[in-house]
């Protein structure tokens, strides 16, 4: 069940991004670039860290917070890369509630 939540809460990690970045943009063209460079630098950070192996490259890369080879290996998640996800979450969603309010967002 853990491994199938993953998915779900990396999906609600990159739903605030999305949501911080449609507030931030001046006009949203196309969404599929931008998504695909986020999803792209993810896999390079990542893979930037099996190289390195520095541990402050896991906390920049969203996609290695709920791994589901790590619920597998340890039986759960790692409650430091958890409560990071929890803080960025609400920290972007925080933030485009507060943009959002204070000005007028363009509609497409």
């Amino acid at each position: 069940v853990l491994a199938a939540l993953s998915l779900f809460f990396l999906q609600l990690l990159f739903m605030s991004f999305g949501a911080l970045y449609a507030v931030l943009a001046r006009r949203v063209r196309s969404v599929s670039g931008v998504a695909a460079a986020i999803g792209f630098a993810g896999f390079i950070i990542t893979a930037l860290h099996s190289l390195i192996k520095e541990d402050f490259l896991l906390y920049v890369s969203p996609i290695t917070y709920f791994s589901p080879g790590a619920v597998f290996t340890t039986g759960g998640y790692e409650l430091k890369y958890a409560v990071t996800a929890v803080v960025v979450f609400a920290a972007c969603l925080a933030l485009a509630y507060v943009k959002y309010v204070k000005s007028d967002t363009q509609a497409i």
